[in-house]
């Protein structure tokens, strides 16, 4: 029986020119740019706005087909970049580039993401790929499609460990969704319960309250404790409707919404699972507000 045997192949050694990396920078106008460091933070990130990242990529050919071995071959490279957010466990592929090797190449990749699916940390891995199969070249030179020739890793921080609760202020009257006289409106979908809980809800404040808006912002103990308890109520009374999500089955990463959900609601009812509260809740919806309540005094 013949055995596959799995041999090492070359990859690009670093400082040898063929390829030369910038920075990832985050551009947050026409003209302003932020460069960004491995390890390092993003700059005035939030919630309810895109954030644009690029980065230039500058790849000398022939110097690179001769630093792997595969000059005269009819090798392809494509330059591959992915997306891994913290606490999501969830890893994806935003941009593949094929590449022509002929002679000197510049490349630059820019992209917009969606803040509401990002947060606390994230890592942005840039990747030379083999884009086909090659049946010639040396055995020691990369071959098989996918074979990783170069890669390299950025880890950015977008907030600290302890996250803040989104919320931002707009005027209700200009939004014909919300009543005039609301005084805020609760954002957020029961389909993104994997999705951290700080990219998966905003509390939207009406400017228009001045008073109340001007109270939440200093913190005041008594509303903030009575928006928490509505929040938690809101989000608690519809989720448990959901047969998955009352399910143990259900596995939800730490400090997503469907965590925290679970977290509110176990422990407002300790001794109790959630099918329990599922059938305390049919029957008797008040005494789970209430629970609801108490545990969110003092938040």
């Amino acid at each position: 029986m013949r055995k596959n045997v799995v041999l090492p192949y070359t990859v690009l050694r670093a400082g040898t020119g063929a390829l030369n990396a910038g920075s990832w920078y985050q551009q947050t106008s026409d003209t302003e740019v932020f460069w960004l460091e491995d390890g390092g933070a993003v700059s005035d990130w939030s919630y309810d706005a895109p954030l644009v990242l690029g980065r230039e990529i500058q790849i000398d050919g022939p110097t690179l087909l001769e630093e792997l071995d595969l000059a005269g071959t009819k090798a392809s490279f494509e330059l591959v970049y992915s997306l891994h957010v913290s606490n999501l466990n969830q890893r994806r592929v935003i941009h593949r580039e094929a590449l022509d090797l002929s002679g000197g190449l510049h490349t630059q990749f820019m992209k917009e993401f969606d803040s509401r699916q990002l947060c606390e940390r994230i890592k942005l891995t840039s990747s030379l790929v083999l884009k086909e199969g090659l049946d010639s070249g040396p055995r020691w030179a990369a071959s098989s499609k996918g074979s990783i020739c170069w890669q390299d890793n950025t880890v950015l921080d977008l907030e600290g460990s302890g996250s803040r609760f989104p919320m931002r202020d707009c005027a209700f009257s200009e939004h014909h969704q919300f009543p005039n006289g609301a005084a805020w409106h609760l954002e957020w979908r029961p389909t993104l319960l994997h999705y951290s809980f700080n990219s998966a809800v905003t509390l939207l404040l009406n400017s228009e309250r001045k008073e109340f808006l001007e109270k939440i912002q200093a913190g005041d103990d008594m509303l903030v404790e009575q928006v928490m308890s509505a929040i938690a109520g809101e989000i608690c009374a519809n989720l448990l409707k959901s047969d998955e999500f009352v399910s143990d089955d259900g596995e939800y990463p730490e400090g997503s919404l469907g965590a925290v959900a679970r977290n509110w609601l176990l422990g407002s009812l300790p001794g109790k699972s959630l099918a329990d509260i599922k059938t305390l809740y049919e029957q008797s919806p008040a005494l789970v507000n209430t629970a609801l309540r108490g545990l969110t005094a003092g938040m």
